[in-house]
């Protein structure tokens, strides 16, 4: 009976630990420790290329120039759409020209968002509400 009640408890501190050492939350949305770490160097990667953008008639950084070209490879490289991929091309483009027109890059940058997180999950609800708290992170200003 012992040895029942210790296979119980070591089968729960396994699990405790592949929980704790696999998954991570993201604004309450439960996503793996990769897919986690993907979403914070995209939404911080998106903050760094719209951050030399928020006083008018400023050219745009270098650095800020480079985070969005590292956007672009993200949302390549975490298996999106052709159309996610051409939106951050499209942003990457707005933002490397001489008059970058921001809003049409937040406005991308919202979409990226939007179905980065409706591939993560089936619950829209959740989706959203971590797609606009991810959103949220972008434009936030410092």
């Amino acid at each position: 009976m012992m040895s029942v009640i210790l296979c119980g408890v070591g089968i729960a501190v396994i699990a405790l630990l592949l929980n704790n050492l696999l998954f991570k939350t993201y604004a309450q949305l439960r996503v793996k420790k990769t897919q986690y770490y993907e979403i914070t160097s995209l939404t911080t990667n998106m903050h760094q290329s719209l951050a030399s953008s928020r006083t008018p008639h400023q050219p745009i950084s270098p650095q800020a120039k480079k985070a969005s070209r590292n956007v672009t490879y993200l949302v390549k490289h975490t298996n999106q759409t052709t159309k996610t991929i051409q939106l951050a091309q499209q942003a990457q483009h707005s933002l490397a020209s001489q008059h970058p027109q921001v809003t049409l890059v937040r406005h991308n940058y919202r979409l990226i968002l939007n179905r980065q997180f409706a591939t993560l999950t089936t619950d829209k609800s959740a989706a959203k509400r971590a797609s606009h708290h991810a959103y949220q992170q972008v434009i936030h200003y410092n």
